[in-house]
C-alpha cells in the first residue's frame, strides 16, 4: 500500500508481477489495493490493478465496482444481494461514496 501511496507505479507493477496475489490484496481494514489507488489519486496504478484483476478473473466487489464505475458488475452484485446497497466498507463508506468524481465540461 505504501508503494501505491507514493505513486511508485513501476514498483507496484514489479511487485505484482513477482507476486500476483498483491493485485487483490487488502489492508488491515479490508480496503483493497484498487481502492487505495483511487484514494491516493493514482490512475496509472488503478488502471494496472484493474487490468491485472481482469486477467486473473478476480471480480470486483461492490465498493470497487462503484469506485471505478463498473455499472455491469455493480448491477450484478446488487441484483444478487440488494443488501449490498446498505453495506459499509472496512473503512466505513457505502458503495455510493466510492465513485470517482467525473469532470464535466461546462
Amino acid at each position: 500500500m505504501k508503494l501505491i501511496q507514493q505513486g511508485a507505479t513501476a514498483e507496484v507493477a514489479d511487485a505484482v508481477q513477482a507476486d500476483p496475489t498483491l493485485a487483490a490484496s487488502r489492508d488491515s481494514q479490508g480496503v483493497s489495493a484498487l481502492i487505495w489507488s483511487i484514494y491516493c489519486g493514482q490512475p496509472l496504478v488503478r488502471d494496472f490493478l484493474l487490468a491485472r484483476l481482469d486477467t486473473d478473473s478476480i471480480a470486483l466487489d461492490v465498493f470497487e465496482a462503484a469506485a471505478v464505475g463498473d455499472q455491469a458488475q455493480l448491477k450484478a452484485l446488487l441484483e444478487a444481494d440488494c443488501g449490498l446497497a446498505h453495506a459499509f466498507s472496512g473503512d466505513g463508506w457505502t458503495a455510493l461514496h466510492q465513485h470517482e468524481p467525473r469532470q464535466v465540461a461546462v
